[in-house]
């Protein structure tokens, strides 16, 4: 038993997450930064036409910045050593179920390449502008939604059982035509939260 009390713990069902990991990519032009945004190709299944960072799920075995240079190399069509590490920003928990680790890099030599497979155009949008302004903020409900066949009968009150709500936060930044949103949006606010806290105060 002397052995378990340097054990770290682990989330309850950490084998059957699939943890994602992103990139905010930031390039300098003429002085000042640019953050690089996917918008998400109309043929995926999943968030089609959304906008994004690179990114994807974690393999096994991989850390969540090996994790994420990989699919910023594979998206933006990028070497991996064209990617600056700069920042891992604080990662998010989502209702769903898994984490998401954002990194902050800067991207070097970057040409505007990217894979149409997944992605149909980059935005560029100056850092600068997520310092000077403050998303929308919204809330959304959590509901817990059993799915049948439920044992309602194992449970006190069955069917009138009184699930806990939960309440989630969910951000919106317009840029022009743009609307960056979700996780993206809080992730976004989350990084320049933290170089504010560093003494960072402009892009």
């Amino acid at each position: 038993m002397k052995s378990l009390k340097n054990r770290i713990p682990r989330p309850v069902g950490w084998n059957a997450r699939r943890d994602c990991a992103v990139v905010i990519p930031i390039i300098r032009e003429q002085g000042q930064y640019a953050v690089l945004f996917e918008r998400r190709a109309g043929s995926l299944k999943t968030q089609p036409g959304e906008i994004c960072f690179p990114g994807g799920s974690m393999e096994p075995g991989e850390s969540p910045w090996e994790a994420a240079l990989r699919e910023l190399s594979e998206e933006l069509l990028i070497q991996p050593d064209q990617a600056e590490f700069l920042m891992a920003c604080d990662y998010l928990e989502i209702p769903a179920g898994f984490s998401v680790y954002p990194f902050l890099a800067e991207l070097k030599g970057y040409q505007g390449t990217f894979s149409e497979e997944e992605t149909e155009e980059i935005i560029k949008i100056p850092l600068q502008w997520f310092f000077d302004h403050a998303p929308l903020r919204r809330t959304a409900k959590i509901l817990t939604v059993p799915e049948e066949p439920f044992p309602y009968d194992l449970i006190p009150q069955g069917r009138d059982y009184r699930w806990r709500e939960g309440q989630y936060e969910v951000l919106f930044y317009q840029y022009e035509d743009q609307v960056i949103w979700g996780m993206t949006a809080k992730m976004m606010k989350s990084c320049v939260d933290t170089l504010q806290e560093e003494g960072i105060l402009h892009g």
